[in-house]
């Protein structure tokens, strides 16, 4: 079997571009995973007068902090595709190196 060649420099460049989008992903979600506490402090916050335990479980239950953990999922769920893509990515250059090495070896190249 021959494999057509790779063009290095753009598969390095495509690399290098889904990495940089895995990493806004990355960052989107930790973005919003940091401030989840302060969510539902402030929703705790509209349940004043009544115990902890009550104002927390209304705070949870509150549309404000249920919509905060739906964008919470949604952030998770872009920054795990890009990591995929990314890893993807590198796995398809890793088996390219491998079929060229077994290539060589074949032709009796080292």
């Amino acid at each position: 079997m021959t494999v057509k060649p790779l063009d290095i420099e753009a598969a390095h460049a495509r690399l290098e571009e889904i990495g940089s989008l895995w990493a806004d992903a990355d960052a989107a979600y930790n973005a919003l995973d940091d401030v989840t506490k302060t969510v539902l402090s402030e929703c705790m916050a509209e349940h004043e007068g009544e115990s902890q335990a009550k104002a927390e479980a209304a705070a949870r239950r509150s549309a404000p902090f249920k919509a905060h953990l739906e964008a919470l999922a949604g952030a998770r769920r872009r920054m795990n595709l890009a990591r995929v893509k990314y890893d993807s990515a590198r796995a398809y250059i890793e088996l390219y190196r491998t079929e060229m090495a077994t290539q060589r070896v074949a032709m009796g190249m080292r």
